[in-house]
């Protein structure tokens, strides 16, 4: 498609280079062909670029998401490459980009802390939760609403960082939390 200019009729900024042609020769297994495709023939693209390619595709709602991530997922790259940076903090910097982007960024990543960072993520991070699911959060006296949520993302990361490894810590800090609590005003 390249060399007959289809991709450069498309846009003109999809310019796959080596690196994204190889990655194109190696579809991750977890990877669904033609949104991992588009994320690698998107990866270099500036955010106005992406724009425009959504503006003139139409794409539908996936295409879109995977589009447009490109762009964004250069403004967390410094930051996944700092030293020291805990796996709870990786994760929640990840956890908002759609799969075909993160594999097709691992697959044109250099070898280096990036590369590794997103192999790590990918192949382990992303599959670690707590052990305490909601219903455990609300026996222990967690309100049923948001704060459920919230308590499960905060589980999550401090298992993630080492914090906690049983299920018995995580309701030990669940319990920590809510004796820390404000008392709720009297009515």
């Amino acid at each position: 498609a390249d060399g007959l200019g289809v991709l450069a009729a498309i846009h003109p900024a999809l310019k796959p280079g080596p690196g994204a042609l190889a990655a194109l020769g190696k579809t991750p297994v977890e990877a669904e062909g033609t949104l991992y495709a588009l994320a690698v023939l998107t990866v270099a693209l500036a955010p106005e670029e992406a724009e425009q390619l959504v503006a003139r595709l139409q794409p539908p709602r996936e295409w879109r998401e995977v589009i447009l991530a490109a762009p964004r997922f250069r403004s967390v790259t410094d930051f996944l490459i700092a030293a020291g940076v805990p796996p709870g903090q990786v994760v929640e910097a990840l956890d908002v980009f759609p799969l075909p982007v993160l594999l097709a960024q691992r697959e044109v990543a250099s070898p280096g802390l990036l590369h590794s960072r997103l192999d790590d993520y990918l192949t382990r991070l992303r599959h670690v939760q707590p052990e305490c699911d909601g219903n455990d959060l609300v026996r222990a006296g967690v309100s049923e609403g948001p704060e459920v949520g919230v308590l499960l993302r905060e589980l999550r990361t401090a298992r993630l960082d080492g914090r906690v490894q049983t299920k018995d810590e995580e309701l030990a800090m669940v319990r920590a939390r809510l004796s820390s609590r404000p008392p709720a005003p009297q009515t």
